[in-house]
């Protein structure tokens, strides 16, 4: 599981620059969300956050980077 204080920049697996946040619940589709959804910057996550899920996502390789806890 790869921990990181902030959405990162670049992927740490494959170097890509498109990392995307993660929308847990229900959402209501809007034109701001559905643009968000096309252009890659949200993913949905379904409609239960887990404790450990992951925040963010890489939408090249799809790997899962999860937020650290704020102490």
């Amino acid at each position: 599981m790869l921990v990181k204080k902030r959405k990162p920049k670049r992927c740490p697996r494959c170097g890509a620059e498109r990392i995307a946040r993660i929308q847990y619940g229900m959402p209501i589709m809007n034109e701001q969300l559905e643009a968000d959804l096309a252009a890659g910057r949200v993913v949905l996550g379904g409609c239960c956050e887990e404790i450990d899920a992951p925040a963010w996502c890489c939408t090249s390789c799809a790997l899962p980077l999860h937020r650290a806890p704020k102490l």
